[in-house]
């Protein structure tokens, strides 16, 4: 997995190169990054005797859920302000990248007009500028300027009437807009440049794996040194689970039939996507 700012975002890899030029493959990647391969099961483990460990879940990022286990730790904070601690994090990156709010950072980029530098959080010029860099390395397979043809194909928020296969034209039209070259980044002041008013961001595949790290060090500076972090089939686990032992990370067979757990990685200090 590629992990960076905390070895992370771990919904890229760069072990195949993508050559083609069109835009659709481009989103055919960003779809099965995002969602299409989503679907991982944690595994549990059955609590040893006499163990302290905590269970958190939640919502984030709309529906989706995340949870995150603590093993191993006697808590110095009651198990309603980490719980806060954690939602807090997960709201506060969801409140910056989110394509859905109104007032969030990549929202008003996507409204804005081309030629200035927009002033974000630090926190979306990082995450955007490691977007940009994976974009060069995998050759334009990960590019978050897919927005346009995201919201095309009604994978994303502006859904208006009835979804109809695009025309042609409509693809070409997209095609025009979709261009990491066409993006830029920087961090001092943090702000983001775009060349055409008709370009627009998501950061559906790679905020995820952010917000995952996120929620990691929060976890550290709350003192605890074992525990697993989930959102959406995100994982990143430290130290052990209970009872000792690397964390047991359950993937979920891809039978249509039977939900079942076809493999099982046994993790520790290290991210996984599903």
């Amino acid at each position: 997995m590629f992990r960076s700012l905390r070895q992370s975002y771990s919904s890229v890899t760069a072990q195949s190169r993508l050559t083609s030029n069109s835009p659709l493959i481009y989103f055919c990647c960003l779809l099965s990054i995002a969602w299409v391969l989503v679907p991982a099961v944690a595994s549990g483990q059955e609590t040893a005797s006499g163990d302290s460990s905590l269970k958190l879940t939640g919502k984030t990022m709309g529906p989706m859920q995340y949870n995150v286990t603590i093993a191993n730790a006697s808590f110095k904070s009651s198990q309603s302000a980490i719980q806060s601690a954690v939602q807090s994090t997960l709201d506060r990156i969801n409140g910056l990248m989110s394509t859905y709010q109104s007032d969030s950072d990549i929202t008003r980029f996507n409204q804005a007009e081309a030629g200035d530098w927009i002033s974000v959080n630090a926190e979306t010029a990082r995450v955007v500028t490691r977007a940009i860099e994976i974009s060069k390395l995998t050759e334009g397979a990960f590019d978050i300027t897919v927005a346009p043809a995201v919201n095309l194909w009604h994978f994303g928020p502006e859904k208006t009437g009835e979804f109809k296969v695009p025309s042609a034209a409509q693809v070409k039209e997209v095609q025009s807009q979709i261009g990491y070259e066409k993006l830029a980044a920087r961090l001092n002041p943090p702000a983001l440049f775009k060349e055409q008013a008709s370009v627009s961001i998501d950061l559906s595949a790679i905020a995820k794996g952010y917000a995952v790290d996120q929620v990691a060090v929060t976890l550290d500076q709350l003192g605890f040194k074992d525990y697993m972090v989930e959102v959406g089939g995100e994982v990143f686990v430290r130290g052990q689970r209970a009872g000792g032992g690397s964390w047991r990370i359950g993937i979920e067979s891809p039978n249509e039939l039977v939900q079942e757990i076809g493999k099982v990685a046994e993790l520790s200090g290290l991210a996984m996507a599903t």
